[in-house]
This record gives structure tokens, sequence and C-alpha cells, in this order.
């Protein structure tokens, strides 16, 4: 592991287990095993090394989706399950991250860095809204849907089940897995009627 990399994974700890306000820049550095003009060099601050692995999580959110979209060989059901896979995947990786960043979302104003959540919610609603577009384009789904509500209906059930499963003060009280995740498709893609 990297200097940069073990800073990232000291801060991320750090960051999840006290809160960002409650987390110094000497103890990240002392955690890690380096110095602060270290800390410094890679990222500028810790707002700065913040923002760092909060923008690389979301760059490898937005090449995962940019290559769901470049599958037109599979069906939209196949790529909006393979997208939310990947997304599991990543949340499974950095759990303790992915719980910090919810809290600072769901807490504007909180005594931690800033997310602009309208970017990412954007970002993902046009994500979707052109692969239903293409879903619709191709027959797969009716012609007469609106893919940007198909794409907020589909980020509300989905987005709300991912923080629900990150605030949740116990992980079997609303979990998230594969089996979930089918269920939820299953459910956009039929409705709740027999």
């Amino acid at each position: 592991m990297d200097v940069r990399e073990r800073i990232a994974t000291h801060a991320i700890r750090l960051f999840s287990e006290k809160g960002y306000a409650q987390t110094s820049v000497r103890q990240i550095v002392e955690a890690a095993g380096v110095t602060k003009p270290t800390l410094y060099y890679h990222f500028g601050s810790k707002e700065g090394l913040f923002q760092t692995l909060l923008s690389e999580r979301l760059s490898q959110a937005d090449a995962l989706m940019q290559g769901t979209l470049a599958q037109t060989d599979r069906t939209v059901r196949e790529r909006l399950h393979n997208v939310c896979s990947l997304h599991l995947a990543q949340i499974q990786a950095a759990p303790e991250f992915n719980r910090f960043v919810t809290r600072l979302v769901l807490s504007p104003g909180s005594s931690g860095p800033q997310i602009d959540v309208s970017q990412i919610v954007g970002r993902d609603a046009h994500f979707f809204s052109e692969l239903f577009a293409q879903g619709i384009a191709s027959g797969e789904l009716r012609a007469d849907l609106n893919p940007i509500d198909l794409a907020l209906a589909f980020q509300g059930i989905w987005h709300f089940r991912v923080f629900s499963s990150m605030t949740a003060s116990s992980c079997e009280e609303i979990s998230l897995d594969e089996q979930t995740l089918d269920r939820l498709i299953s459910i956009f893609f039929h409705g709740v009627t027999p």
C-alpha cells in the first residue's frame, strides 16, 4: 500500500468512527505513519483529502455507468441489475466510508464538508434516463413512458434502500444484498399488483 493509499485508508476509518469535524489532521497522519507535510503534499488539506476520496468514488461510479450504457447487447433489465450490483459491491468494499458519506448527505449543514447532492442525483438521473430511453427505443419498455420519470422512480427505490441500509442500527434490520436487489428490480419492472 503506497503512502497516499495509506493516508486515505486511515482517514476513511477515522472519519467513519469519529466524524469529520472530530478527526484532526494529526490523528490521520499518526494513524497512517506519515507527517503533516506528506498529507498536505498529496491532498492539500483535510477537506481536500475528503473531496479527493469522494471524487474518486464518484469517478469509479461514472465509469461503471458509462460502461453499462455501452452494453447495448444486453437488456435494460440486465444492465440495470449489473450497474446496481457493481454499486452494491462498491458499498460493501468500503462500508465505513459509505456510511459516513450517507450521514453527511442526510444531515446537510452538519459539521462536515458539504456535498453537492443535487450534482450526484442529477448525474444518476441522467444515467438512468439514458438507460431507460434506450429501453424505450428498443421496445423493451413502453413507448408512452417518460425516461426521466422512470429514472427518478427507480432512484427513489434504489437510493432509499441504500440510505436505509447505511443508517440502520443493525445490518440485519435492512439488508442490502443481491437478493434484495433482485426484489427491487422485480418490483420496478412488474409493479406490486398480481
